[in-house]
């Protein structure tokens, strides 16, 4: 058996999504405001991606090298995967954008900031701690960095808008206990930032305080364009992708009916395998082309032939944060504390597929616990933190109107 085998990951694959037909989490089908076509693509490119680290790994062990593998299959599982990912927040964001346009409204700016917050840094600090944890059981809990420095550096972690993510206490390379992916949350977090911005392009009344949010992405995009330009080019191109399918979504209605059918479903399969034979990985331009022209029609509702809109895989994709962000924790355990890495690397691919089989059912059980416990709990804040946002606001404009100056301003002869 070859460890790029493309049959080597369904088991583990059948048993997670076996698991997943017993599992209560995805809303109804039809839900307001819910894609349920993006709802089980997000679940199986989260799951693309825990195969991709699982491949990752098997190189990791014998090389110490944390490289995409030697197989377009296996490669595209995770660049393409994350590329998805990124379209879908384009989608969904600059749909936002252009229902508000068309009703005339004003976006509520802190709702959406609120939204984002409770929905990402309550499951990213619980996975941050975790790795902690994990440095604490590889240093033997002892002090091996100066406790400024080690301080610093944590809050680092805790924060995604200039995160750098460094090593911790010594411990080489600490971004692979959650397999690296925690860097596609701060190009997240710099999309958000940037949809002022955005919104104004397209029209959208914006105030020069909400604007200002925009400053900083602006100037991280013009930093990376200088040291790192075809990364970043290749990076952003997809939200691209997801705002021309909700601009798609949103105008061409006469069209919905073809995208929805089974001639695009035919179309899908054809450009996403077209893809994987044509190119290593999906940093590529024309490979992002091809992965864009397969999201439109999902994006629009195309199902692929009820796949995306099976419950098992809704139930993937309500828990497709967790599973993208725990993943890499659970692997490294699993490879580097418990098996360890000289026995690791003695595994061959029948016994590392195995391994991989078995953590797919657990990595299930632990992310449905995370999303019920953490996650949902998290969203159900949103609402509470905008309220409070709103009234720090209030304040602040009450104490500016009673303030010295501002009742001088408004005395007799004004």
């Amino acid at each position: 058996m070859h460890q790029y085998a493309i049959w080597a990951c369904a088991p583990a694959i059948a048993l997670a999504l076996l698991l997943c037909t017993r599992l209560r989490l995805a809303p109804p089908p039809h839900a307001a405001e819910r894609v349920s076509s993006l709802d089980g693509l997000r679940g199986l490119l989260a799951l693309g991606v825990f195969i991709h680290h699982s491949v990752v790994h098997y190189g990791f062990a014998r090389t110490g090298l944390f490289w995409a593998p030697d197989s377009h299959f296996y490669a595209q599982l995770g660049d393409g995967s994350v590329k998805m990912f990124f379209m879908i927040t384009g989608f969904l964001f600059v749909g936002k954008l252009l229902r508000a346009r068309r009703a005339g409204i004003t976006l509520d700016w802190q709702r959406l900031y609120a939204s984002r917050l409770t929905r990402i840094f309550p499951l990213y600090w619980s996975a941050i701690a975790a790795m902690f944890v994990v440095i604490g059981v590889l240093t033997h809990f002892e002090l091996r960095q100066d406790p400024g420095l080690l301080a610093l550096h944590a809050v680092n972690w805790l924060e995604l808008v200039v995160s750098t993510f460094p090593d911790l206490n010594g411990v080489v390379n600490t971004r692979y206990i959650l397999a690296g992916v925690v860097w596609t949350l701060v190009v997240e977090w710099m999309f958000y930032m940037a949809l002022p911005a955005i919104a104004l392009c397209m029209g959208l009344r914006v105030s020069r305080r909400v604007l200002a949010i925009s400053l900083l992405p602006a100037l991280w995009l013009v930093v990376m364009l200088v040291f790192r330009t075809a990364w970043t080019i290749v990076v952003v191109a997809p939200f691209f992708g997801g705002a021309l399918a909700a601009w798609i979504d949103a105008r061409e209605r006469s069209w919905k009916a073809w995208l929805q059918g089974p001639p695009a479903a035919c179309a899908i399969v054809a450009l996403l395998v077209l893809d994987v034979l044509l190119f290593p990985d999906g940093r590529n331009l024309f490979s992002l082309l091809l992965l864009a022209m397969a999201f439109i029609p999902i994006a629009c509702g195309n199902t692929l032939f009820g796949l995306f809109s099976a419950k098992a895989v809704r139930n993937l994709g309500e828990m497709s944060y967790s599973i993208y962000l725990l993943h890499g924790l659970l692997l490294y355990v699993a490879f580097v504390l418990v098996i360890g890495p000289a026995r690791t690397a003695t595994l061959s691919p029948l016994q590392h597929w195995g391994v991989v089989t078995l953590l797919a059912p657990l990595l299930v059980l632990l992310c449905a616990f995370s999303f019920q416990r953490i996650e949902r709990p998290g969203m159900a804040m949103a609402g509470r933190l905008a309220a409070w946002l709103e009234g720090l606001r209030a304040q602040r404009l009450c104490s500016a109107s009673t303030s010295p100056a501002a009742a001088r301003s408004n005395g007799p002869g004004r």
